[in-house]
């Protein structure tokens, strides 16, 4: 999207719902060259996140940090040219990731934790192939399996806590012949079995 004058940014910036701190700056400059030029980088980055590439050309690309990378490369790929990708840190990555899988060229796998790895195989599952199991806790595990559960075979079941168990077996209660029945506790076993009623056959009384 494109602008020739300073009205019609303003109109589309609130039909955006720009913050009005953003409109009452935009009311007090002359020119919107003057607005492309000296605009702050927070509001720069707004505008492209929304598509408005004139905001690209007086951008200062060096002062991005891995955050701001990893929300406007969601949003808006074609910028991807002017990355650092050094300045990405595992949890921007597993974000940027579920949303534009066509970066991961550039990733660095050695950077991501286990809740990263997670939050990918969640959404991307194609990534297995990068991932270190072992990075995984019990949260991770129970996580990705109640949506994953193709990746079972590489779960190391004794991470798992009663609390983890419990969020798993809600959605996937296939899983009981791995699960550690005494590590449940009471909290454990009411949020399980008003899911899964059938399960209360492992209880101890």
């Amino acid at each position: 999207m494109k602008f020739e004058t300073i009205e019609e940014l303003t109109q589309q910036c609130i039909k955006a719902g720009a913050c009005p701190e953003g409109l009452e700056w935009l009311e007090e400059q002359d020119s919107l060259e003057q607005v492309l030029e000296d605009i702050e980088l927070d509001w720069r980055l707004w505008a492209l996140r929304r598509g408005y590439i004139q905001f690209a050309e007086h951008c200062a690309w060096n002062k991005l940090s891995g955050y701001d990378w990893a929300s406007l490369l969601r949003a808006q790929p074609r910028f991807a040219e002017h990355c650092d990708w050094n300045k990405l840190s595992g949890d921007y990555w597993a974000g940027l990731l579920r949303a534009q899988p066509r970066f991961a060229e550039h990733c660095d796998w050695d950077k991501w934790n286990g809740w990263n790895w997670s939050r990918l195989l969640r959404k991307q599952p194609q990534f297995a192939e990068h991932c270190d199991w072992d990075k995984l806790n019990g949260w991770d595990w129970s996580s990705l399996l109640q949506n994953q559960p193709r990746f079972a075979e590489y779960c190391a079941w004794d991470k798992l806590d009663g609390r983890n168990w419990s969020w798993l077996l809600k959605k996937q209660p296939q899983f009981a012949e791995h699960c550690d029945w005494d590590k449940l506790d009471g909290t454990d076993w009411s949020w399980l079995l008003r899911a899964q009623p059938q399960l209360s056959k492992h209880r101890k009384e």
